[in-house]
């Protein structure tokens, strides 16, 4: 049953984002929500939890700086905001984030007020709060999360209405903790505990519920309920779930939606006919006899996902662009009895809207709209209740809402969505590197930003942008660190640029650009940070520009006294001696050129073979990391015995992908084994640690870490208790003694969404 949640277009009924409260209603209307071969590898030790959850973005973050107390972004995004999961609370003039609203770690497809400030919300989830709740959890006005109510709830919860001490829940599931409860269930809102007496149970999904009086009125997937052949909508007893003999109407397709209002109770979904007469879309029914009524039939030429009132008008959303003889994309007002569309409301959107709520004089939808009266507004819009004249409100949650409500003067949404509200951020944003929640920082560029470096006051971004400030740029722009105030920095690069590193007076470029300003500077280039011009003398010489320059690729930069290391797809050669005794020496991967002009400087002998991605330095110490091999010795394999005797033979041992070495030799460091088994892209060191990402799965000799650890820096031994587990890839670190912040391309940490950006605890030091 869950699988129908995969496709929102195929099953809209899950977002029938049910029940905005019905303000000045005859009857109480609940707010309802939604509808919506190989070894086996050792298993890692548990993760360590995470801190306050930084803000995330909407795309890739290529690269990170800090100075002093900030962290600088930069990357593919556009929008950034805060890892709320499938609930938010927000504020409903102006569309910001109330903070204490609990992260929703997955779905929420139901929500409604508690009458008390707080929320019950339903939907597919696993924790809320950090705590774990399984489909259904109470949260408080202060935001916390109800410790006395946890009930488990098997299935997604679809559905919630409160009423006169209970708390009524439809859905997919069939147990409530370990109680059976076929789809439909009524609790105690206090302790969640099931309330024996009503038990209908129906043979397949409910999808939405509304109370008036002793009556329930449910409709769903249904053809059972209660014992009774039911198609899909019934009136039940709310005491003790017994099936209403009068309500017999028979829909010819899905129902979607149920609201109460006054004498009458409506339905909308994708039907045409009720009980044989013509009705598309929506039908109306006296509340007392169940009859339908005749005077209500406003016809749609679509489907309705979800009804709301303020008391003398009917809203409709769902996927329609006619509906009571009037043109209106998804969402409409109708009048109760005539069922006539209002002429003066008028709403054109550019996909459906699943769910209503009502605050004042304005009307708020969620859905998976982008654009509202052609005005940008994602997912989730307000208008003029009577003109349908569209609001400023503008959170643009980055999924889809299936709910909303009003409760405590904050409107709480709930959905598929992981963050809201979000706010523009170009490619280039600033947050605090303790909490990482933004600060006031004004820079922005046209295009992606692939790497950044700050010193002096100034953050440093190359990327592929043509404008930064909206001023012109090529590709390399600076900004100043607290304001974002763009600087005189006006350097054209021709190509990618994949390391920028501050020394001194100098920015250092490396990349696989072919010119840095007006000449040549392949690969390699250094900018004076005194007068903002490219260092003429910092070039290969003009016989090496094909070896190791000329279609070399530089990943990383690491400045050192009078010599600069670089790593990356570089390789050089050079033959010395007289003739007749003539010696070919090799560099490649990681190469050493002098500060003055960029000559090679051949003292430094790695002796790596491959390509290096990621350095770093610690005193007399680099490490370098990437796809990358470094011959250690040799030792002794034992061979088969032949005619007897015994035989063997030396092979070469090498390590892989990570290795330490001598910052003035290029001489390895034996002690350190760190033995990932795959590539390492990204390295980042603290006081206590070396954190590394990659491609690997396992460190230190069969140790999972499944592309993320952290290892002792002397030793190579990987940290027990850091495990992060990243979905995705990560391409920046950087690491202080409390906390490390990892930016890439991922979606997640273990069971925790996190997207492109987030601030984990430090590994603990080695013991």
């Amino acid at each position: 049953m869950a699988a129908r949640f995969t496709h929102p277009h195929i099953r809209p009924a899950r977002r029938s984002g049910r029940r905005g409260a019905a303000i000045g209603a005859a009857l109480t209307l609940a707010c309802i929500a939604p509808a919506g071969a190989g070894a086996v590898l050792p298993q890692p030790p548990p993760a360590r939890p995470l801190p306050a959850p930084a803000y995330v973005t909407n795309d890739s973050v290529n690269a990170l700086a800090r100075s002093a107390g900030t962290i600088y972004l930069g990357g593919d995004f556009t929008r950034i905001g805060p890892p709320t999961g499938g609930g938010v609370a927000l504020d409903p003039s102006s569309g910001l984030l109330v903070t204490g609203f609990p992260e929703v770690r997955g779905i929420g497809f139901a929500v409604v007020p508690d009458g008390a400030g707080g929320v019950y919300l339903g939907g597919r989830f696993t924790h809320v709060g950090g705590l774990p709740r399984k489909n259904l959890a109470h949260v408080l006005a202060s935001g916390a999360v109800d410790p006395a109510f946890a009930p488990i709830v098997d299935n997604d919860v679809l559905t919630l209405a409160l009423d006169n001490g209970r708390l009524y829940v439809g859905g997919d599931f069939l147990h409530v903790g370990a109680d059976i409860r076929r789809r439909i269930a009524a609790l105690d809102p206090a302790t969640g505990a099931i309330i024996g007496a009503f038990n209908p149970g129906a043979d397949q999904s409910v999808q939405d519920l509304a109370v008036a009086g002793t009556r329930m009125f449910v409709n769903g997937r249904f053809t059972g309920i209660a014992g009774k052949s039911r198609s899909g909508i019934a009136v039940l007893r709310t005491s003790d779930g017994e099936l209403d003999p009068a309500f017999d109407s028979v829909p010819n397709g899905k129902v979607d939606a149920v609201l109460a209002l006054g004498s009458r109770f409506y339905v909308g979904g994708t039907f045409t006919e009720v009980s044989g007469r013509s009705r598309a879309g929506l039908a109306a029914f006296d509340i007392a006899t169940g009859a339908l009524d005749t005077s209500f039939s406003p016809s749609t030429n679509g489907n309705v996902y979800h009804l709301a009132t303020d008391g003398t008008r009917l809203f409709v959303a769902g996927r329609f662009t006619e509906i009571g003889r009037s043109f209106n994309n998804a969402v409409a007002s109708l009048h109760p009895i005539s069922g006539e569309a209002s002429q003066e409301f008028r709403l054109f959107l550019d996909k459906d809207a699943y769910t209503l709520a009502i605050v004042g004089s304005k009307l708020y939808i969620g859905g998976e709209f982008t654009k509202v009266n052609e005005q940008p507004r994602n997912k989730l819009a307000a208008v003029d209740m009577v003109t349908g004249a569209v609001d400023p409100f503008d959170p643009d949650p980055d999924d889809d809402v299936y709910g909303l409500t009003v409760s405590g003067g904050r409107l709480i949404a709930a959905g598929k969505f992981t963050s809201a509200p979000r706010t523009k951020a170009m490619h280039l944003a600033a947050v605090s590197a303790t909490t990482g929640v933004p600060v006031a920082w004004g820079a922005g560029t046209d295009g992606g930003v692939s790497s950044l470096a700050a010193a002096g006051g100034r953050v440093f971004a190359a990327g592929s942008f043509k404008t930064a400030n909206g001023v012109t740029r090529g590709g390399l722009a600076g900004f100043d660190a607290r304001t974002g105030a763009l600087s005189a920095l006006d350097v054209r690069v021709r190509g990618t640029v994949g390391a920028l590193v501050t020394a001194g007076r100098r920015l250092y470029l490396g990349g696989s650009f072919e010119r840095v300003g007006p000449k040549r500077h392949p690969a390699l280039a250094a900018i004076d940070l005194g007068s903002d011009r490219v260092v003429a003398k910092f070039n290969a010489p003009r016989t090496l520009r094909r070896a190791p320059f000329r279609f070399a690729t530089v990943n990383a930069i690491v400045p050192r006294g009078g010599r600069i290391l670089v790593g990356g797809d570089v390789s050089v050669t050079r033959t010395t001696g007289p003739k007749g005794r003539r010696r070919t020496e090799f560099r490649d991967g990681l190469i050493a050129v002098r500060s003055a002009d960029a000559s090679l400087d051949y003292a430094f002998d790695a002796q790596i073979s491959g390509d290096v991605h990621a350095l770093v330095q610690r005193g007399n110490t680099i490490y370098a990391g990437g796809d990358l091999q470094r011959r250690s010795g040799t030792r002794i394999v034992r061979l088969k015995p032949r005619k007897g005797k015994k035989r063997s033979r030396k092979v070469a041992v090498f390590r892989n992908d990570l290795v330490a070495l001598n910052a003035s030799s290029g001489a390895l460091r034996r002690a350190f084994q760190p033995a990932p088994n795959g590539t390492v892209s990204t390295l980042a060191l603290s006081s206590s640690q070396l954190y590394l990402s990659g491609q690997f799965k396992l460190v230190g000799g069969g140790r999972r870490r499944d592309g993320f650890a952290a290892v002792d820096p002397a030793t190579g031994k990987p940290a027990r208790l850091f495990s992060p587990q990243p979905t995705g890839s990560i391409a920046a670190l950087l690491a202080d003694a409390e906390r490390v912040h990892a930016a890439g391309d991922f979606t997640s940490f273990g069971l925790v969404p996190r997207a492109n950006f987030t601030i984990l605890p430090a590994a603990a030091p080695p013991s």
